[in-house]
């Protein structure tokens, strides 16, 4: 590891670059930290993992080419992630059992793996970030809840083979997705799959190939999204009952709503 911080408190580490480690950057039961304008490059596992440690700021460093780029794992929390620059690594950013961590203003692009994926993690908040060209922008997984995804760019240009979904929920309920622009997706821009009781409003969806996919999920509230240039717009199936869709904006696609044993 290029710099390993175990319980420890108020450190700085800056402007430094971090090259051809296992880990970049590792903070082990470590709060209060500050990792600011670091070239984290080519280590074989994350630029940045942080396990059981929180209160620590992630801001406007380089992280490239590395296994995966930044890993919060094991209640890891209040951590703010922002300004980054995140390309070329396997994953962007993951959080796994990590909650009340802040991502914003980060640029997330070109990763073989999701932009942002997080994994048994609640009341985290995903915001204005810049996610492109990506295998998909964001997902949430297994009882991730309470999460909020807002005034994001998510962006799929160039990688033909992936860029699967946008924003992707699985077995993960009451969640806000909201105020996001979404452009060309190959499966949908935005999808709920067994993901209950979530709040999907003010997002402009466009080229998708379904603009919002519903399935096997309840109980969640499609409001005042634009959605146009999809080969389906909004499409329930399975299941998928109890949901709202009022003042929605459909323009250009070759089919509106479809409901499928809805």
């Amino acid at each position: 590891t290029g710099i390993h911080l175990l319980n420890r408190e108020n450190v700085a580490i800056r402007n430094t670059q971090i090259k051809t480690f296992s880990y970049g950057i590792m903070l082990n039961s470590s709060s209060n930290n500050q990792i600011n304008g670091n070239s984290i490059i080519e280590n074989h596992g994350a630029g940045i993992y942080l396990y059981y440690s929180s209160n620590n700021t992630i801001k406007g460093n380089n992280i490239t080419d590395n296994g995966n780029s930044i890993v919060l794992v094991s209640f890891s929390k209040y951590n703010n992630i922002s300004e980054n620059n995140i390309a070329n690594n396997g994953y962007g950013i993951i959080l796994r059992d990590s909650s009340n961590n802040r991502i914003n203003g980060n640029n997330i692009m070109k990763n073989q793996g999701d932009g942002v994926f997080l994994i048994y993690s609640i009341n985290n908040s995903i915001k204005e970030n810049n996610v492109t060209d990506n295998s998909n922008g964001i997902v949430l997984g297994h009882y991730s809840r309470y999460n909020s995804i807002s005034e994001n760019n998510i962006v799929a240009n160039n990688r033909v083979v992936n860029n699967g979904y946008g924003i992707h929920l699985w077995d993960s309920s009451s969640n806000s997705i909201s105020g996001n622009n979404i452009t060309t997706h190959r499966f949908a821009g935005i999808m709920l799959r067994n993901s209950s009781n979530s709040n999907i409003s003010g997002n402009n969806v466009r080229n998708e190939g379904t603009g919002i996919n519903i399935y096997s999920s309840s109980n969640s509230r499609i409001i005042g999204n634009n959605l146009a240039n999809s080969t389906f717009c909004i499409s329930l199936s399975l299941n998928s009952n109890y949901n709202s869709i009022i003042g929605n904006n459909i323009t250009n696609n070759r089919r509106g709503i479809n409901l499928y044993s809805a």
